[in-house]
């Protein structure tokens, strides 16, 4: 936990903000024994802290009794090390998908237990569960070997509970056991009773009575270790014995997620000797308002109070994260840099720009045959021809293979040598040395001439978003973000030009992963040795702007055989193009039609004109929002965009 200096009173910073702000319901009395233990190991005499910390705690709400019995019992307490100016900072942990939370400081306290609520076991249902939940609740009985132990039990709804409850004036005249009542703390499936059967992750029961030596933990001080957490407290119930059960809300989307916050709770309490049982979702707590018997007395489970600590488990864990200087990200720099668009600097190619954003990651795609391989090629010639060096990932072809297609397009031998460093069919260990040496030796270029066939090689699967955000993040994106390189990625189309739409096959979540400039390859003449052709190089993606506008083709790449086996490649804007190609009178054509027809397939659409203009205009109406393409039964069919229909409605004077 971060330590602060003051002035005057050599109080932390926390403590200075209580006194300004104070503290909200729930937290009242905790914050203000903090205060209290900080006032005493500062130094201060009981007389001064009071003359203080009751002005606050009276203007919280306390009454004068309460907050004088907190005060007082602090400063009972042996003082500790105060937290000041020369105090050392503990080293704050490494942001990792999380910051991590520190945890609790080992001091003890006490506060008084809350009195018990009336009608307990009604309020803990309108607080913990919904109406239409089922709750399970489970009477104790004695087996034959005399041992007390809770039965599977009943589950009805919450609203069920509620009535039959109410109706029959207390849940101990619907169960008349006097051995224990429990209920479990998360809402479950219809009879359920095991983790399988959980249907909402919502509590994390916390419970410790004995400390790591098996000595007995008042629960004044179970209950003032609770509240300093100030974790959201859902339910706070006596057993009736010698614990608290507090239900922690974390309201998780999934197990793995309540998982992770358990153990941050468990964390949290570290040296607490959690019960480590309570970390299953299912786990059954004391029922308020059932009854036990302990050493022969009948005694009441209680609950002591509802809705206590943080609003929710987002809020607590935002601010009991580590020091936010590993966190955020200051941003000055980047305003100093302006708000000038952002220009591709790799790859000139000879066209008005360059074709590749560096650090950024970048991406073409094309049909079997276009030239994938021969455009990157082509592009990591321009950049070493440049001065810079290229990393060329292949998983397809061969070292020799890749080595006279770089010599046949014109690339210099010494450049191949020194500033080509090429990896063939790499494993994850082979990726990850060669982002350590890029992260030293900062290539401009770092191609991957085959997306698929490396995804396909770790068992990756490319129609899988969560496959797709795995590789880029851990095998591609460090050579954009640690190397500064641009990275540029070859990938295939889907064969089905319908379900093509602008952006390669497998999982749209490729295309969001490009945050340079996407292309698609289209073949306009093929080509061989002894035969010319070429393809055109239209923009699919451009976050930035900095290389033209989606649908707009900003290069042609001819291919023309030369003597002695070589080919020379050129790329060249399309003559008398001024601006990106727009096919206007087919996009209304197209709009109009779905007017009267309510959808349409790819191939009803090309009856309206060219197939190429069809599909570039259906591509447009897609990306300005005009048209979505959904599927209906085994068709992919384009549908107009639902209109916004709400209306503002002039308010009268």
């Amino acid at each position: 936990m971060p330590r602060y200096s003051s002035t005057g009173l050599s109080l932390p910073r926390r403590t200075l903000d209580y006194l300004q702000r104070g503290a909200p319901e729930g937290t009242r009395n905790a914050e203000l024994f903090d205060a209290t233990c900080q006032f005493r190991d500062a130094g201060h005499s009981l007389e001064s802290a009071e003359d203080q910390l009751l002005a606050r705690a009276l203007a919280d709400g306390l009454t004068e009794s309460e907050a004088h019995q907190t005060i007082r019992s602090a400063y009972a307490r042996t003082s500790r090390e105060p937290l000041g100016a020369d105090g050392p900072s503990p080293a704050a942990s490494p942001a990792t998908q999380r910051a991590a939370i520190a945890p609790m400081r080992s001091e003890t306290g006490v506060l008084p237990l809350p009195q018990p609520v009336d009608g307990g076991f009604v309020r803990l249902i309108d607080a913990c569960f919904r109406p239409d939940e089922f709750v399970a609740i489970a009477p104790a009985a004695e087996s034959d070997e005399g041992e007390t132990a809770p039965r599977r039990g009943v589950t009805l709804t919450a609203a069920e509970w509620k009535a039959r409850v109410i109706k029959k004036g207390g849940i101990d005249r619907c169960f008349g056991t006097k051995l224990g009542l429990f209920l479990r703390i998360n809402p479950m499936c219809r009879d359920g009773a095991t983790n399988e059967e959980v249907t909402a992750f919502r509590h994390v029961l916390v419970e410790f009575d004995r400390d790591q030596e098996g000595q007995p933990i008042p629960k004044e001080e179970q209950y003032r270790a609770i509240m300093a957490s100030g974790m959201p407290v859902a339910a706070l119930i006596d057993s009736g014995n010698k614990s608290l059960h507090a239900w922690i809300r974390v309201d998780a989307p999934d197990e793995a997620e309540y998982k992770r916050r358990v153990a941050i709770i468990w964390g949290w309490f570290e040296g607490r000797n959690l019960d480590k049982q309570n970390r299953n979702a299912s786990r059954l707590s004391r029922c308020p308002d059932g009854r036990r018997t302990v050493d022969g007395e009948i005694r009441r489970q209680s609950l002591l109070d509802t809705g206590l600590g943080a609003e929710s488990w987002e809020l607590w864990e935002g601010e009991h994260s580590a020091d936010s200087s590993t966190l955020f990200i200051d941003l000055k720099p980047f305003i100093e840099n302006g708000c000038e668009p952002e220009v591709p600097t790799i790859a000139d190619v000879g066209l008005a720009n360059c074709v590749l954003y560096a650090g950024r990651m970048n991406e073409i795609h094309g049909e079997p045959g276009t030239g994938k391989s021969n455009i990157a090629i082509a592009i990591s010639i321009a950049v070493m021809k440049a001065g810079g060096s290229v990393m060329y990932i292949d998983p397809e072809d061969t070292p020799a293979g890749f080595t006279r297609r770089s010599l046949q397009f014109g690339a210099n031998p010494d450049d191949l040598i020194h500033r080509c460093h090429y990896l063939h069919n790499p494993t994850p260990e082979d990726i990850a040395a060669a982002q350590r040496w890029a992260a030293t030796n900062h290539p401009a270029l770092v191609v991957l001439d085959g997306l698929a066939e490396s995804m396909a090689s770790e068992g990756l699967v490319e129609d899988k978003a969560g496959d797709v955000l795995k590789f880029f993040r851990e095998r591609l994106r460090p050579f954009a973000e640690k190397a500064g390189a641009a990275v540029l990625v070859s990938d295939h189309v889907s064969k089905s030009s319908e379900e093509r739409g602008r952006w390669a096959r497998g999982s749209g979540a490729k295309l969001g992963r490009y945050d340079g400039v996407s292309y698609n390859i289209g073949l306009i003449e093929s080509y061989a040795p002894g035969h010319a052709g070429f393809v055109k190089l239209t923009v699919a993606k451009d976050r930035n702007g900095g290389v033209g506008r989606v649908g707009q083709t900003i290069a042609e790449v001819h291919f023309t055989s030369d003597s002695d086996n070589r080919t020379l490649v050129s790329f060249r804007i399309p003559e008398g193009q001024d601006g990106a190609f727009r096919p206007t009178a087919i996009m209304k054509k197209i709009v109009t039609y779905l007017q009267g027809h309510n959808e349409a397939t790819a191939r009803d659409l090309r009856t309206l004109g060219k197939s190429q203009a069809v599909d570039l205009a259906c591509q447009l109406l897609q990306e300005e929002g005009d048209i979505v393409l959904t599927k209906n039964g085994r068709k992919h069919v384009f549908t107009l965009r639902p209109r916004c229909t709400y209306k503002l409605i002039k308010k009268s004077v």
